[in-house]
């Protein structure tokens, strides 16, 4: 599959091909490279976040829209249950993963698995994915999933056992539409979204812990 790094010097020399013999082929070709490197800049698109400074706030770890929020079996977790809140990635989304909370990673996990679409019912069971288990100073355990789709076929994570990562930092992407769920202790979240919500990774404050309970 192209790049964008291979699409933009080949859609110029078509481009200037087309323009120097007016051949019709050359600018029919040249509009089609064209439109698929601007399709492959934009979803490789990295703007500017900034993270609320807000110790209590766990944040976004995707743009999207919000899916689920529920308690889930999850093995490694106190009695292993866990709350979790998932968000679906489209095409037309960002794909950079970002940190919810700060913390240390102990354990970065990848599973084989199927490519079915990111909201159908099993993909969290079939799907390829990528766990990414971290813990916070005050020893809560949190648990990222980047979850494959029917066209994401690379999940990317870029941080290593033992490393410090902060709340709102980039750790990976998923390349092209998929899911991402956040699983973390049961009964400490007060979420402050709901299910249908539209999320901006690194900077909408999906949970807070430490507050009163609504």
């Amino acid at each position: 599959m192209f790049s964008s790094a291979l699409c933009g010097p080949v859609f110029a020399g078509c481009l200037a091909a087309a323009a120097g013999t007016g051949n019709v082929a050359l600018w029919l070709l040249a509009g089609g490279l064209g439109w698929l490197w601007f399709q492959l800049v934009w979803f490789f698109r990295d703007p500017t976040r900034v993270a609320p400074a807000d110790r209590d706030a766990m944040l976004s770890p995707a743009d999207g829209v919000v899916t689920h929020i529920d308690e889930v079996l999850a093995p490694g977790f106190p009695r292993d249950r866990a709350a979790r809140i998932s968000i679906y990635l489209s095409v037309w989304n960002v794909h950079l993963s970002r940190v919810p909370r700060s913390g240390r990673v102990n354990q970065v996990r990848y599973f084989r698995g199927a490519f079915l679409n990111a909201r159908h019912r099993d993909c969290v069971r079939r799907n390829e994915q990528l766990w990414l288990d971290y813990v916070e100073p005050n020893g809560r355990m949190i648990r990222v999933k980047q979850i494959s789709g029917a066209l994401a076929r690379r999940l990317v994570c870029v941080v290593k056992l033992g490393e410090d990562i902060t709340a709102g930092d980039r750790y990976g992407i998923i390349k092209y539409g998929s899911r991402m769920d956040v699983l973390v202790p049961t009964d400490e979240p007060t979420w402050t979204v709901k299910v249908g919500d539209i999320v901006a990774a690194g900077t909408t404050v999906v949970a807070r812990f430490g507050g009163p309970r609504t």
